[in-house]
């Protein structure tokens, strides 16, 4: 079973792996920074050397491929400032996390009060209070359904990759996704898939966009954070979701498989525990 503190070990190495990767292209980048000013009307670019304490100008607006390098330079330098702060977040939060596997809390509770089902303990009271009737969550049900039918704008975002299909003729990226997808079917949770939406005034598509009481559930899926622009991407994503208030196991929720970890138990224990009792 998936445990937080793993995941974030796995962040946290990985962003260490990123840092890595960009400081060695850095080390090849030519010295100094890349300015701009405008003189009469003219953008000028220079490159700015510290000399023994002095600065020296230079200009290279007949030096595109200099003007090219040191514009990479100072974007690797601004992913680095990025990554430096949350090498140190990330770090204080892995020895700071205590493990959530709901598989050790339910071995604790089967021997704190044996005999009980395990459904006792997993069955959501959403789900009782359906099939008892409650006419509120049957009603939020229905709008919820009635949404996920509904056409949405979708992210565009090469979408010849979406190659697997799921249980109900969804086209998604990978097989994890289609397990994610299948379980949230099978349980009856609405969902939309890759919707573009406005987070904190940028626009981003969550991989599975689902409705529940209090609001919008996100759920991210990263299948490839050995693959450093990939994880910086996903990495500056969580960043955007933090900033607008999305936390992870609260209002979002980040699965990864890198190391072939996710399974079918994994992902149903996560719908009925966190999303579920949400709806």
């Amino acid at each position: 079973m998936m445990k937080l503190n793993t995941e974030l070990k796995r962040l946290h190495d990985g962003l260490y792996s990123l840092r890595n990767t960009v400081l060695r292209e850095v080390e090849h980048c030519p010295p100094g920074t890349l300015q701009s000013y405008l003189d009469r009307g003219r953008r000028q670019y220079v490159q700015v050397i510290m000399n023994n304490g002095k600065r020296e100008r230079h200009g290279l607006n007949r030096n595109q491929d200099l003007i090219r390098t040191l514009a990479r330079k100072k974007y690797l330098e601004s992913n680095l400032h990025v990554i430096e702060k949350n090498l140190v977040v990330t770090d204080a939060a892995v020895r700071s996390c205590d493990a959530l596997d709901p598989e050790e809390i339910l071995d604790s509770l089967r021997q704190s009060l044996p005999g009980l089902p395990d459904e006792y303990f997993l069955k959501p009271l959403a789900e009782v209070n359906r099939s008892s009737g409650d006419r509120r969550l049957d009603e939020r049900l229905k709008k919820y359904r009635k949404w996920a039918g509904e056409n949405y704008v979708r992210s565009n975002y090469k979408p010849h990759q979406c190659r697997i299909t799921t249980s109900r003729g969804l086209k998604v990226r990978s097989k994890s996704e289609a397990l994610i997808a299948n379980s949230l079917d099978n349980l009856g949770v609405p969902f939309r898939y890759e919707q573009l939406v406005y987070i904190g005034g940028v626009q981003i598509a969550p991989d599975f966009t689902i409705m529940a009481a209090d609001g919008e559930i996100y759920w991210e899926h990263a299948g490839m954070l050995d693959d450093p622009q990939y994880s910086l991407r996903h990495h500056l994503k969580m960043m955007q979701y933090e900033s607008a208030g999305f936390y992870p196991w609260s209002n979002l929720v980040v699965t990864y498989d890198t190391g072939n970890e996710l399974n079918l138990k994994m992902i149903e224990s996560i719908i009925r525990l966190m999303i579920m009792p949400s709806l």
